[in-house]
């Protein structure tokens, strides 16, 4: 199931044209979520991360609105990750 859904989110971020973001991959962190944006004129209008939790078949989908500049979106991507499985427990 999760497979399925990670696919079928990577094919409409694509036609939604969100670019992704390279986010360093941390070795303590499995869980790491991958990171897409949509901007214009140098400003993130949205994000979105999509990623599996720790449990079997988990999916975790977040997207943000708002006014952002890349590192601010690259800052928040640092922390999102240890938020997410916060939240879920």
């Amino acid at each position: 199931m999760a497979e399925g859904l990670d696919k079928e989110v990577e094919g409409l971020l694509a036609n939604e044209r969100y670019t992704p973001l390279a986010v360093s991959a941390s070795a303590d962190n499995p869980n790491q979520l991958r990171y897409s944006v949509r901007e214009q004129s140098g400003r993130v209008s949205e994000f979105v991360a999509v990623g599996k939790q720790e449990s079997a078949d988990s999916f975790v989908l977040v997207s943000v609105a708002g006014n952002f500049t890349r590192e601010q979106v690259s800052q928040l991507a640092k922390i999102l990750p240890n938020v997410v499985g916060e939240a879920s427990r």
